[in-house]
This record gives structure tokens, C-alpha cells and sequence, in this order.
């Protein structure tokens, strides 16, 4: 919608070695009413499940850098992988990106 503000975030929380919790805050300003809030919630949690399905069905092995094909939309995911491989998991990240 022009003119309006939709800004969804989402945070894994790790809680097991293969679970994580999702936690989403979202900020709209439009149909800010409670009356729209399960409608809201419902679009996003139909989302999720879309995209667990995607995740649960992807190798859990991430690829090398170099084999993995990404967009610009994947920046966030890019810009974590390479600072896991630096700090936490103290593999070279030089050929990130």
C-alpha cells in the first residue's frame, strides 16, 4: 500500500541443537485496530509454515561461498554465515561474498 508502513522482523532463538523458537515483532500503519490482529497473525504464521517447509526439506549442511548461488535479498543470511565462520566458528570467511 503507498504511503504505508508494513515492517515484519523475525529472530531464531535457538532452544535445542535442531529447534528453534521465532519470535516476530511487526509494525504496521494500517488497519491498526485489534479487530485486524488474528488476521495478520494468520497471514504470517501461514507464511512460516510455508517457509518450514522449505527450510525442513533443505540439507543441513550450509554450502561453500563459492558454491551457493544468492541474491540481494540474501545479504542477512550471507552477512551471518560469514561472521559464524569468522568469530564463531573460526574458518576462513576471506572468499565470502
Amino acid at each position: 500500500m503507498p504511503g504505508k508502513l508494513l515492517a515484519i522482523h523475525f529472530t531464531a532463538i535457538p532452544v535445542s541443537a535442531t529447534e528453534v523458537r521465532i519470535l516476530q515483532l511487526s509494525i504496521r500503519s494500517f488497519l491498526c485496530w485489534r479487530l485486524f490482529d488474528g488476521i495478520f497473525h494468520r497471514i504470517n504464521r501461514k507464511v512460516l509454515m510455508e517457509d518450514r517447509a522449505v527450510v525442513e526439506s533443505s540439507p543441513s549442511e550450509v554450502p561453500p561461498p563459492h558454491e551457493e548461488r544468492s541474491v540481494r535479498t540474501d545479504a542477512h543470511a550471507l552477512a551471518f554465515r560469514k561472521r559464524f565462520r569468522r568469530e564463531l566458528a573460526g574458518a576462513p570467511s576471506s572468499t565470502d561474498e
